[in-house]
């Protein structure tokens, strides 16, 4: 799975009126829908490859807990 390489933390201005919040807002939701309508089928098709990803990591998980949970001690 992709991880971001380190955590970083977005400061908002806390002087920004309502009009401006839904600004940004709407600008974000533009960005997204371009961002969709360029890249859509890349970007489901790499979400997809990392959610098989994760879902077999899970299953591994499981597997092993599973056996060392039934092993008789």
């Amino acid at each position: 799975m992709t991880d971001i390489p380190e955590s970083f933390t977005l400061t908002l201005p806390t002087t920004w009126t309502p009009e401006q919040t839904g600004f940004v807002h709407a600008l974000l939701e533009d960005l997204i829908a371009q961002i969709e309508a360029h890249y859509g089928a890349a970007v489901q098709h790499w979400l997809s490859a990392e959610l098989l990803t994760w879902r077999q990591i899970q299953c591994d998980w499981i597997a092993s807990n599973t056996r060392r949970s039934s092993v008789p001690g």
